[in-house]
């Protein structure tokens, strides 16, 4: 499947899902709610074992105090989440940033950088070495 359509056709496979808030039962903290996919659990957590990166896309959004009550803005930026959260569930299987822009140069670049093999750092020499 995906490394055939990857290495022969130059292709990736996206799957795009809808969410919803469900409650997550944590094994150390009370039951809270969070954003996952919207299918039933099983399903879910066949689609996060098979896939490299399950992030979450979301609109970006500022909270104001408006008296006794919170109030969100947002100006319609979005960003893609890459790693695990309270509030949704996200992976990578490789280290990236925890947020990027909602573009597929940003996942690109964050992408190459993480895969780029690491540069050794020269060793400082001691004082009065030669």
């Amino acid at each position: 499947g995906f490394q055939v359509c990857h290495k022969t056709k130059n292709m990736n496979i996206i799957l795009l899902s809808h969410v919803a808030v469900k409650p997550f039962n944590d094994a150390i903290h009370e039951p809270y709610d969070r954003w996952e996919m919207r299918c039933h659990k099983s399903v879910n957590s066949l689609i996060k074992d098979w896939v490299d990166f399950n992030f979450f896309a979301n609109f970006e959004v500022n909270i104001q105090k408006d008296g006794s009550k919170n109030r969100g803005v947002s100006y319609g930026n979005r960003a893609l989440y890459t790693k695990f959260a309270a509030g949704y569930d996200a992976k990578s299987r490789v280290d990236l940033p925890q947020k990027i822009d909602f573009e597929w140069s940003s996942f690109i670049q964050a992408y190459l950088a993480a895969m780029a093999p690491q540069q050794p750092q020269p060793t400082p020499k001691a004082k009065g070495a030669k």
